[in-house]
Formats: C-alpha cells, sequence, structure tokens
C-alpha cells in the first residue's frame, strides 16, 4: 500500500496520501480555492476534475445515497447513510488494497467524512487522473466481431481473477472499466466494491455477472456477445451449475427486452 495518514482537521476525519499533507493541512480551504470543473452533479453528490501542480485529481463529493433520500422519499437509503460508516474513508482503504495485489483502479489520494452540528455527513472522495480507454465507448466504437469477441473474453478472464482474489464490484458496467495500456482491467467507481478474503457467497458475484452481461448487451446489441461473456467466465471459474447458469441468462435478456420494449433476441 502506498503510505498514507490518519487525517483529522477542521471537522474531517479519514486518511489522505502522505506526499499530500501539506497541500490539505486545510483540506476544506483547498476545495474553495480549488473549484476545478464539475463534470457529474446530482443533488446526492458531484464529481468535479481539478488541475494540480501534482496532475488532474476527481473529488466526489457525497450528500446522501440517492436523491430521492434527500428529498425524503426514501428513508430507508436517508438512515443508512446517517448511520453508517464514511464510504469515502471506505473507499480510500479498498481501493488501496486493490493496488497492493495487482488490481487497476483510480489512485486513492484522500477518504474524509465531516458532520453537521446535527449530525449530517459528507463523504468526499478524491482520487488521480486515470488513463485509460472506457469500454463503453471501445465496445461502441467496435465494429469488427472479432476485436469485440477478445475484448470480452478478456474482460470475462479478468473479472473472474477480480472475484477469485476476493473482490466484488458495487457497480459492475462497462462505464466503470477501462482497459489500460496493455490490456489490463481499470475499475473504476469503487464506492461499493468490497474485499473479504473468505468471501464464500455466490449472489454478488451473479450480481457482477448480471451487471456486466446486461450492460454489455445493452451496448453491443447482440445476444451472442452475452454468451461469449458469460461462457469465458463460466469456463474460467470452473462454474458447473447449468440451472443457475441458465436463469441468469433468462434474467439478462428478460431485464434487456423490458428496457428496450424490443422483440426477442
Amino acid at each position: 500500500m502506498k503510505p498514507y495518514i490518519v487525517y483529522n482537521n477542521y471537522g474531517w476525519k479519514g486518511y489522505i496520501a502522505e506526499e499530500w499533507q501539506d497541500d490539505w493541512k486545510n483540506i476544506g480551504l483547498w476545495m474553495s480555492d480549488n473549484p476545478g470543473k464539475i463534470i457529474v452533479k446530482y443533488k446526492s453528490r458531484e464529481v468535479r476534475k481539478i488541475k494540480t501542480s501534482r496532475g488532474v485529481v476527481y473529488l466526489k463529493d457525497i450528500y446522501a445515497l440517492t436523491d430521492a433520500g434527500m428529498a425524503g422519499k426514501d428513508w430507508l437509503s436517508w438512515m443508512k447513510w446517517y448511520c453508517r460508516p464514511s464510504r469515502a474513508r471506505a473507499t480510500f482503504m479498498v481501493s488501496q488494497k486493490m493496488l497492493s495485489d495487482g488490481i487497476l483502479c483510480a489512485e486513492p489520494l484522500a477518504g474524509l467524512r465531516m458532520r453537521s452540528s446535527s449530525g449530517l455527513p459528507r463523504d468526499i472522495f478524491i482520487s488521480r487522473e486515470v488513463h485509460g480507454e472506457i469500454l463503453s465507448q471501445k465496445l461502441a466504437a467496435l465494429e469488427e466481431k472479432r476485436k469485440i469477441h477478445e475484448i470480452i473474453r478478456s474482460v470475462a478472464r479478468q473479472l473472474e481473477l477480480f472475484h477469485r482474489k476476493g473482490y466484488v464490484h458495487g457497480d459492475c458496467l462497462l462505464r466503470n472499466l477501462a482497459f489500460s495500456s496493455d490490456g489490463k482491467l481499470i475499475y473504476l467507481d469503487n464506492d461499493r466494491t468490497k474485499y473479504d478474503r473468505w468471501y464464500k457467497l455466490f449472489c454478488r458475484k451473479k450480481r457482477n455477472l448480471a451487471q456486466l452481461g446486461y450492460s454489455i448487451l445493452r451496448v453491443t446489441n447482440r445476444r451472442e456477445n452475452l454468451n461469449i461473456f458469460l461462457e469465458e467466465y463460466r469456463k474460467k471459474a470452473h462454474w458447473p451449475l447449468d440451472i443457475e447458469y441458465k436463469n441468469l441468462v433468462r434474467s439478462i435478456v428478460s431485464r434487456y427486452l423490458k428496457r428496450m420494449d424490443c422483440g426477442p433476441l
């Protein structure tokens, strides 16, 4: 893991990369002086791209789990956000762990939480800019079947290794995955990514397969690409349960047809 320090200044608590401790003696003042450019904005969160003397960083500012929670329409989500430990701090630590295990992701620079006088939490997660090809864009731009199939098989094999190392991704979609210059998978948006060395339950891994399978189907609009992805993963994972496999395929295709309002693939 890269060196980091425990941070506890001006109401903010969490972790920051050791090399940034002089820049972020007062993280609130630094954010005011470096507003950057907003690239994602919702009621519950926003993401800013900020240019610094140390390179480009991305700052994710999280006010709640969901927009509905902020509007009082989802009280369970609101209570989870109010009571649960800091998501930013958890993302910082799991990202550190991923990098130490040879899994590429955005390098974590800060994971901090501050609570208002009423106890309302606010999280910020800062990471270094990632250089890679976003897979949703890459696959959408390709027309040659052979290249598309090669990429999908590579993604399946690397996702299986990711799972075998004890990780599950929180939002496993093509837009949250990228290829490095040497074709290694980069995992982005790790807010809900989990690690458990002794993780035995298959349900969350299956959820990743459902998320990514649906994403592949939606971006490429070809059933064969979904089949290639799942079969490659299945072969690599030695997954013998035919009924679970068939149920997974059926649920992905059913969701796709329902969302796209189209006929059989």
